[in-house]
């Protein structure tokens, strides 16, 4: 019996405060390698410092924001 993948979320959906990491990033190869080269990856962990959109999310000592469509691109597993 396979267990259920982890429920994601997108980006801008996340509260202040709350951490995830990285397990989807959806759109052209362009636009993922361009999230890529700013730290946003699967994989790596992020913090939302400002939630809705634009939202500012802390990647390790770096601050990035992202803004609707960019935001909703990237889905998380959320941590408790």
């Amino acid at each position: 019996m396979q267990a259920a993948a982890p429920a994601t979320t997108p980006v801008h959906s996340m509260k202040r405060g709350q951490c995830g990491v990285v397990e989807d990033i959806a759109g052209s190869s362009e636009f993922v390698c361009r999230i890529g080269s700013m730290g946003i990856a699967p994989g790596c962990l992020l913090e939302c410092l400002e939630p809705g959109s634009p939202c500012c999310l802390a990647v390790g000592d770096c601050r990035i924001v992202l803004r609707g469509e960019q935001a909703s691109a990237v889905r998380v597993c959320l941590l408790s």
